[in-house]
């Protein structure tokens, strides 16, 4: 593969992107935020190579195919992050994965797709299919640019659920991998979606973190309300907040990229054709992998970026767009009966009942622990965890060092709402009386007259800022 790509200087390929920010002001105006800003002075100077070319050259495409500078049958063969030929390995005859990428035209984007694929998959036996929905433009004759991959030609365009279902029945892999071509994977995107279905017998499908070009994060895992609505968590917030980076059960996995049991796939009978032509087919995939007796896993250490929206726009009112919201219904006929199980709304979503923190080794306050206290979430947890605050019994905090008394305080605080209520207010009190800024005020007041007498206006000073 040629890399010269990788070696093209930071300075180089901003400067092609001001030149086309340059050239199209009005477009740039509406894309300039601070936020994107500092987004892109981090992909810049402190993303490695692979990424840093990658994101850049999709920034490029999108201007390009946004302005209509993409002709049909005139592409571009030496995008900046892309090689003149694309040369994958050459996969078995039972390859361990499938990786299936629906495309219809949007050439340069799916060429991106298909570059950051073979930038970072590491070494596991795949294969390629390229599920080529009736293009009519360049992407009719891609197998010039890229080799070793299966490219599925429909005649007719099918749509994506008929398009994904038709290429998973040609796929050879013990796993299927769903990709969209308006993505660019990560390295090590794939090995840890495969690790946990290898690892985890139970789980059946498993998803990545997805994020927009600029770094936001788009979803860390889907929710699903009881009227069939569903809510991408995370959406627009930093990435690397810890709420996003843990390994959890999800409702479900938005379609971009998902990976699962081919077996499992077949068993279900690959995504249901009522919503055809699109929309809501990845949502009702979760639940029957779920009626199937496995569980739906997030897992942010595998990381996609993804144009949401490429391929069918976001107006809701016009084109594919539109089934949507009828394939909502759809969906909520279908699974009316899980769907009552579901929360109605968010408005429960983040109270947390409890604050664990079963701790055996650390030093000092733990700010944790204050944060959950100045949270009014009741805590428990050991003699380590409480270290640092002011002397604790069960009217503020629950302490146990012993697996029994520890399993016995969560069950008193969960059952007893009672209990859970007086903890949850005396723990706020003793916030506010210890670790407020007035509260530091008064203590570093006292301390400042012990010290040095003379510096009492200081002191004072200190309890007017914060009375």
């Amino acid at each position: 593969m040629n890399r010269s790509l990788l070696t093209t200087p930071p300075w180089r390929q901003l400067l092609n992107l001001g030149l086309l920010a340059v050239r199209n002001p009005a477009q740039t105006w509406r894309l300039l935020n601070l936020e994107r800003v500092k987004n892109l002075y981090i992909t810049l100077f402190r993303q490695p190579p692979t990424a840093r070319s990658s994101i850049f050259g999709f920034y490029e495409t999108l201007y390009r195919e946004q302005n209509g500078q993409s002709q049909p049958g005139t592409p571009d063969l030496t995008p900046v992050s892309v090689p003149v030929l694309l040369d994958f390995p050459t996969a078995s005859s039972d390859p361990q994965v499938s990786i299936i990428v629906p495309a219809a035209n949007q050439y340069e984007t799916t060429v991106h797709c298909l570059a950051a694929v073979l930038q970072n998959t590491g070494d596991i036996d795949y294969e390629v299919l390229l599920a080529d929905d009736a293009s009519d433009d360049a992407t009719r004759d891609i197998q010039k640019r890229v080799r070793n991959i299966r490219i599925l030609s429909n005649e007719n365009n099918l749509g994506f659920v008929d398009n994904c279902n038709r290429a998973a029945r040609q796929a050879h892999g013990q796993f299927l991998v769903f990709l969209n071509n308006d993505t660019l994977v990560q390295t090590g995107w794939l090995e840890v979606l495969l690790a946990t279905l290898t690892n985890e017998s139970d789980v059946g499908l498993v998803g990545p973190q997805l994020c927009y070009p600029d770094g936001r994060l788009q979803e860390a895992g889907g929710i699903v309300w009881r009227d069939g609505n569903a809510l991408n968590y995370g959406r627009g917030k930093d990435p690397q907040c810890p709420e996003y980076c843990y390994a959890k059960d999800v409702d479900y996995i938005s379609g971009a990229c998902i990976c699962i049991r081919r077996g499992l796939w077949e068993a279900i009978g690959g995504f249901d054709t009522r919503y055809r032509p699109a929309y809501y087919e990845d949502t009702d995939l979760a639940f029957a992998v779920r009626e199937q007796g496995y569980r739906v896993a997030y897992r942010p250490r595998s990381r996609v970026f993804h144009v949401e929206g490429a391929s069918h726009g976001r107006d809701e009112s016009n084109g594919v767009k539109r089934f949507q919201e009828i394939n909502r219904g759809k969906f909520l006929n279908k699974w009316h009966t899980r769907l009552a199980e579901q929360y109605p709304d968010a408005s429960h979503l983040f109270r947390a009942r409890l604050f664990i923190a079963p701790l055996r080794n650390g030093a000092d306050i733990k700010g944790k622990v204050l944060k959950a206290l100045r949270l009014q979430v009741p805590v428990v947890t050991t003699s380590v965890g409480a270290e640092g605050l002011p002397e604790h019994d069960q009217r503020y905090l629950s302490v146990a060092d012993t697996a029994e008394a520890f399993a016995k305080a969560l069950l008193t605080l969960y059952n007893d709402s009672v209990a859970w209520r007086a903890q949850r207010q005396q723990g706020r009190l003793v916030f506010n009386q210890h670790f407020t800024p007035a509260a530091a005020a008064r203590v570093l007041g006292q301390d400042i007259r012990l010290a040095a007498p003379t510096t009492e206006a200081i002191a004072t000073q200190l309890q007017r800022a914060y009375p």
